[in-house]
């Protein structure tokens, strides 16, 4: 997997580690000057219904990317990027099950359309929300065909968590 990760982000050959039988917690080598190393979580957003994660997320593979590509796509706020797993297919045709979400975990309020991570009663969700001159929000699954989108009022939003934003995915199909 890690060779199929390195030619999607145009690294050299070898560049992450190819050995997925030690668990990313056992090598906490520093990186190497204008790296970055990303945490890739064990945890799912679910692309259609809530997913119910463990409380405390452990990292599963830990992944070095240069400086210059984070900044280049991942914005200003690359340092705050946390890696995780959709699951499910509501997002489709834009992500789908399996691919590799890059989220901004500073984004911890509503800035704008996007595609968000959210946690309310029924887990932990990725969708695109946008907001509504009630004040309420509208939650869009992009695969209309399966998902209907859902009108939030502005009292139920006070209690969903927006836990970042989407900024950048890898598609597991190309991987």
């Amino acid at each position: 997997m890690a060779l199929k990760i390195e030619k999607q982000l145009g690294l050299p050959d070898g560049w992450l580690s190819n050995n997925e039988d030690i668990p990313a917690t056992a090598v906490m080598t520093m990186p190497a000057q204008n790296i970055m190393r990303y945490e890739l979580l064990d945890v799912s957003a679910a692309a259609g219904r809530g997913y119910y994660n463990d409380d405390f997320p452990e990292t599963v593979q830990l992944i070095d990317l240069t400086e210059e590509w984070a900044r280049k796509h991942l914005g200003a706020n690359y340092k705050s990027v946390k890696l995780i797993t959709a699951k499910g297919d509501s997002m489709k045709p834009t992500i789908d099950s399996g691919d590799i979400l890059f989220v901004d975990t500073a984004a911890e309020e509503y800035n704008g359309e996007g595609i968000y991570i959210i946690s309310a009663a029924d887990g932990v969700k990725v969708k695109r929300l946008q907001s509504l001159i009630s004040g309420g929000m509208l939650v869009i699954s992009d695969n209309q065909t399966l998902y209907r989108s859902e009108t939030i009022s502005a009292e139920d939003w006070q209690s969903v968590q927006i836990c970042g934003r989407v900024i950048y995915h890898l598609a597991a199909k190309e991987l």
